[in-house]
């Protein structure tokens, strides 16, 4: 059926099945990517002081739930509407940069390097 589609289809409607196909690609190899840093995360949180654990497991929970908005749709086979767009480049720009930079800081501020500006030039 799938590619009785894509040879015979309208071109709107053969470029909105490659666009779900894009975007099942896309989940798929992100989904093995949170995969692999959740288990590295479970194999060596002993090892990790408390608030750097912390750090990665704030960044393996907001990837998850970006995630977990994507997967809805690709398991329906629907693109997410623009408002799911939105909320997930909204998490992915904005709210995950930020966590990343807090982290960031923690981390620095753990091995002494607090006194050091960043690359943006602030501390």
């Amino acid at each position: 059926m799938l590619k009785k589609l894509i040879w015979t289809g309208v071109t709107e409607d053969r470029d909105e099945l490659y666009r779900l196909f894009d975007l099942q690609r896309a989940f798929d190899l992100s989904y093995k990517e949170w995969c692999e840093f959740k288990n590295f995360l479970s194999i060596r949180q002993i090892f990790f002081e408390a608030g750097i654990f912390e750090g990665f497991k704030t960044l393996r929970d907001e990837l998850s739930h970006v995630l977990t908005l994507v997967q809805v749709h690709v398991m329906q086979g629907q693109m997410p509407n623009m408002t799911i767009r939105t909320e997930i480049q909204q998490r992915l720009r904005v709210s995950l940069n930020a966590r990343i930079d807090g982290f960031g800081a923690v981390i620095r501020a753990r091995f002494g390097f607090s006194g050091l500006a960043t690359p943006t030039g602030k501390e």
